[in-house]
This record gives C-alpha cells, structure tokens and sequence, in this order.
C-alpha cells in the first residue's frame, strides 16, 4: 500500500546535537523529579558532560552543508553560530555550581532549563522557516522567562522575570501576527517568501508583507535589546543572578541576531523599507545604549546598557546588507565570536566578585582587583579592550570588519557615527578598569576561584586573542567575501 505522505531525507549526524541537549535537559528534570533533594552536583556533572558531547559533535560538523526536513539548512555560517552558542552554554554551566553555592541559591532546574534555551537559539541559526524561528524563539525566551525569577529570595529577580515575561509577551505577539500577515500576502511560511515580490503582478500584495516585515522586526528587536524596544534590559540584566544574565548577554543573543541576519538577506523587494528601519534602529541604539550606559554606577546596568550599544553596531552592518545585498555573513559572525566571550568574561570576573551580597552591584565593588588578584584584573583588562574595540583582540578585529564593510558598500556616515559612538563607549568601559586598578575600599569582596572559574576565564580569554592569532584559517571556515 502507498503511504500518504512521503517521508523527508533525514541525516542522524546533524540533527545530534539538537537531541543531545534536549535529552539532557529531559533526563535531568527527571533525576531532579526522582531525587529532589541534593541532587546540584549530580545535575551539575551530567548537564556538563551532554553540553560537551553537544559540543564535539557540533564540532564534527564544521566545514559542511546540511539541508534537513526542507526548512532547516546549517551552512558553514550557521553550524559555526551554533558552535558559538553550545561553547558560551559550557563556560556558563563551568562557573554555575560554584557560583550558586556562594550565593546560597538553590534551584536545580537551571541545568535542563538553560539546555533548552540553548536549543532554541541554535535552531533560530539554521532555520529558513518562520514557524520553526517561532518554536526556537519561544523555547528559548519562555526559559529565559523562568531562568530570570531563580532567585526567589530576591524581589529584585522576582521583578526581573515578571517585567521580562510581560515584555517578551507583547513582542511575541507582534512576531506572530508578523508571521500571519507573511504568510497571507505570500502563501509560504519561509523566508525566501519575501522575493515572491519581485514580480510586478504580485505588487499589489506588498504592503501587506511589508505591514509583515514591520511586525517581525518589532519582535526581533525586543529579543536582541535593539532600541527603543530595550526597555526591559536594564532591570532584567540588574535583578537576575549574574551567572544567568552571562547567558542572556551572549549566547541567548545569537539565534535571534543569526536569524534576523536572515530576514534582512531575504528581503531585497522590501529594500525601501529595510534600509530606513535598520539605520533608525542602528543610530539610535549606539546613541541611547552608549549614553545611558556612562550615566550608570551599577555594573549590570553598565553593561546591560552596552549590550543596546553593541546591538546598534550589528544593525549598523546589517543595514549596509539591506542596501547592497553584499555584505559578507562572517563580519557578523566574526563581530559575534568577539562580542560573547569578551562578555562572558566581564559577567565571569562581576559573578567572582559578587560574593553572597544581596541587591545591585556597583562598580566599586571591583576595587582592588588588581592586588588581590593581578591575573584576574589583566583580564578584566584584556575583556574591556575588546569590548571597546583596541588591541590585537578580537572586539577591534569585529568592529573593524564592520566599518569596512560600510565604506565598501558606500555607507561611509554609518562608519563614522560608529567610530564615534565606540570612542565614547571607553570613558564608561574604563570605569571598570581605573576601579580594578584602584586601591581597596572599606568594603570589598573576596574572590573565591574555583577550577570552574579559572576554565571559564581561559576558555574566554583564548577566544578573544585566539581569534586574531588564527583569523586566517577561521574565517575560511566561514566563507570568503
């Protein structure tokens, strides 16, 4: 008898670690549910150990092509971002244990909660399909949501997480109504539905895809913390434990940036619309993100602020590719290799220094650093130069890609508005910096280095130099210009 259906090619080996992680998460509520009590380490051990088998395999992967189930397409750019989520998914797991033990907080579900938001944001990377951008969307924000409200001995995390899942609703709302409103003038769920326009006899239906375009944008934008739709940033960054707002800072932020990269590339009909939105975004979220961040006294907020200002770089980028259609992906992968770990490796040193206080952290509460701990404060040195964009590190290598990539596609102003916005960024990066290099204050905090510490801090520190020192034989794994 002739099935009713024929069955999609399916490869086992590229989907692995989608199932590595969702397993891992599955059976680890399932040993917390079956051993509640004491059961961190055990929890700890076995979500490290399915990351890193994750890990490898996606490693395995690198340098090849897959096109899986007709909506799932992991390129070169694609496996690699994902790569980039599963390695900043590790060094988080590192440091969580020790982290939670100093902090006194106590909630097991972390370890499958933090695997599939990880898997949410790998299948954004990879996917050319709406509905499956939704379902990795929604995986990875209602984590999030819950992620952010783990300390429930602090009220200021209990806001975090509320604020967040109210905001994040709105914006799911705008994303789907976004997604009917395509699918309606288009007839297709994918991305590449956007070039259905090309034609003249179907112009009467473009303004309904570009009320679309609009909508999916919105919601893109509140999930990458792109101005003016980063009002949640600052109080969810300030009340979640560090350890948490580490993930939300990068690699929580890859997936979405990954997909709308996506969305920017499929939409050249729209390219009268794209363009204006991408520089209003771009301009404004250098502008707000880099002025409000150097009025900030607390850390989290300092960088939670930061974060709208690097979002305005990518925006930067990604409106030179909606104007000339050119622009080479691995500057944005590059920019994004740069960006996440020289942040891990801030929010790694805040977490050390965090100690078991309770409320906001302020910048004073690194002073000292550098004579208790000089190899921490090079670091935390070594991070911010990055973050600013000096150095042989890969922040200024990133940035650098970026402006060149705007001179080269005749967006010169853009590049210059980003020069500028980045020089300024240093006063307030500096903060950091002159309050580690500082003499000790009445009150400081110990820094309790745990082996899960100290391979965070390499695995980030590596990162950042190493991609400069082997920049050539990377990005020929990404693709050429």
């Amino acid at each position: 008898m002739k099935p009713p259906f024929n069955l999609p090619a399916f490869e086992f080996a590229p989907m692995f670690p989608y199932i590595a992680l969702a397993v891992t998460g599955m059976l680890g509520l399932v040993l917390h549910m079956v051993k509640p009590k004491g059961t961190s380490n055990s929890l700890f051990g076995w979500t490290l150990a399915g990351v890193f088998v994750a890990l490898l395999s996606q490693i395995g992967l690198i340098g090849n092509e897959y096109m899986e189930l007709e909506m799932v397409f992991k390129d070169k750019s694609g496996i690699l971002a994902e790569t980039l989520i599963l390695l900043s998914t590790f060094v988080v797991v590192l440091i969580s244990n020790p982290y939670f033990k100093r902090t006194r907080i106590h909630c097991p579900e972390f370890y499958p909660l933090i695997c599939w938001a990880s898997l949410g944001g790998m299948i954004m990377c990879t996917s050319s399909n709406l509905l499956a951008i939704f379902v990795g969307l929604e995986l990875l924000s209602i984590s999030l949501y819950v992620l952010a409200g783990m300390n429930k001995r602090s009220k200021f995390s209990q806001e975090a997480a509320l604020k967040y899942f109210l905001l994040g609703a709105f914006a799911t709302g705008f994303f789907l109504y976004g997604i009917a409103f395509h699918y309606g003038a288009s007839g297709t769920l994918n991305l590449d539905g956007f070039s259905f326009f090309k034609s003249q006899a179907n112009a009467p239906y473009q303004s309904l895809d570009v009320f679309a375009f609009v909508l999916i944008l919105v919601g893109f934008s509140f999930k990458c913390g792109i101005a003016p739709f980063h009002q949640w940033i600052p109080d969810v960054y300030s009340g979640a434990p560090t350890n948490i707002v580490a993930f939300m800072a990068t690699g929580a932020k890859v997936g979405p940036f990954i997909a709308l990269y996506h969305l920017i590339a499929q939409s050249a009909p729209l390219q009268h619309v794209a363009f204006p939105a991408c520089v209003a975004l771009s301009v404004l979220s250098m502008v707000v993100g880099n002025a409000m961040a150097f009025t900030q006294s607390e850390t989290k907020k300092l960088l939670a602020y930061s974060s709208v200002a690097n979002a305005g770089y990518i925006m930067a980028f990604l409106a030179a590719l909606s104007a000339a259609r050119s622009a080479a992906n691995w500057t944005l992968l590059y920019f994004l290799i740069g960006y996440v770990f020289a942040t891990l490796g801030v929010f790694i040193i805040l977490a050390l220094a965090e100690g078991d206080q309770e409320g906001p952290q302020t910048i004073d509460s690194l002073r000292g650093l550098s004579k208790r701990h000089p190899m921490l404060a090079a670091l935390l040195v070594v991070f911010v130069l990055s973050q600013i964009g000096i150095g042989p590190v890969a922040g200024f290598v990133g940035k650098v890609l970026i402006v060149s990539d705007l001179v080269r596609l005749d967006q010169a102003w853009l590049a210059i508005v980003l020069v500028a916005n980045s020089a300024f960024g240093a006063f307030y990066y500096f903060k950091l910096v002159r309050s580690a290099y500082s003499e000790e204050g009445e009150t400081t905090t110990g820094y309790e280095l745990s082996s899960g510490a100290i391979s965070a801090l390499a695995i980030c520190a590596l990162v950042v130099v190493g991609s400069v020192i082997f920049y050539a034989p990377l990005v020929s794994q990404l693709g050429q210009r």
